[in-house]
């Protein structure tokens, strides 16, 4: 909000936005006249409210900022609009469309050059300073937190790893691999925690049996799963997959925190 306008705001957001969160994946493109930011939600249990959360605050952010007349030129999303698509259009006051292959937020190039109503030059280089100092120690942290989730999701099928164990694969004392991932705020069995919720969410959008999800989790029993299942979602894994086969999302399905460590994709 410190920049001069909403274009180096948006080169801002560009440059610094994985500092922020890492839920979304931002991609840019423009013609002559528009400017759009396509994006999806890397978990994709998440709801739609997120996205609606995500393209209402953007535009009420833009308006303090250096328009309260700026609209969207074009608003596109990937969910079906719930019981009022209409609502959208009217509230955002611009054409919207459903069921689009992604969500997407488009804005006139002439409206990015109103100067902004907070611009400040002194506290622009400070904020620019403090934010690439703060994407430097994101990218040790996001290679750190990478190697451990890693190494945690090739040994459950053996069973859910000790801190020891992951410390032996990565050739590192386990106090000093604790106190890193403590220096990032992570506790291991938290994380462990997390992998394990990832794949079990994936696997059932696999259609794989349920024991065998169970083993690929590394756990001893079927019913520890079941269990661990319900904790994640507030659903049993059966009646997860009626629900999803039916289009809807579980009440007690937890969104990943903004923020919360990305993990490796499963081959």
């Amino acid at each position: 909000m410190a920049g001069d306008n909403g274009m180096e705001g948006v080169q801002y957001l560009q440059r610094f936005a994985s500092i922020v969160t890492n839920a979304l994946e931002m991609r840019w493109h423009s013609d002559a006249t528009t400017l759009t930011c396509e994006f999806r939600l890397l978990d994709a249990a998440a709801s739609r409210y997120v996205v609606d959360y995500f393209v209402s605050s953007s535009l009420s952010l833009s308006r303090v900022n250096a328009d309260a007349t700026m609209h969207y030129h074009e608003v596109a999303f990937q969910h079906g609009g719930g019981p009022d698509p209409h609502f959208y259009q009217s509230f955002l006051q611009t054409r919207c469309r459903f069921q689009q292959p992604a969500n997407a937020v488009t804005v006139e190039l002439a409206g990015l050059d109103k100067a902004s109503n907070f611009r400040d030059p002194r506290l622009k280089k400070i904020l620019e300073e403090h934010a690439a100092q703060a994407l430097s120690e994101l990218a040790a942290s996001d290679q750190l937190l990478e190697q451990v989730q890693r190494t945690i999701l090739e040994q459950l099928p053996q069973g859910a790893p000790t801190l020891g164990q992951v410390a032996a694969r990565l050739q590192q004392p386990e106090r000093t691999l604790q106190r890193r991932l403590a220096g990032h705020s992570v506790n291991f069995q938290e994380l462990v925690d997390e992998v394990r919720r990832r794949l079990a969410l994936e696997y059932m959008r696999n259609d794989y049996n349920l024991l065998d999800i169970a083993m690929m989790l590394g756990y001893s029993e079927q019913s520890a799963f079941h269990r661990a299942f319900k904790r994640w979602t507030g659903s049993t894994p059966s009646r997860y997959r009626r629900d999803q086969a039916a289009g809807i999302r579980p009440p007690g399905l937890r969104v990943t925190t903004p923020g919360a460590p990305e993990w490796p994709t499963v081959q």
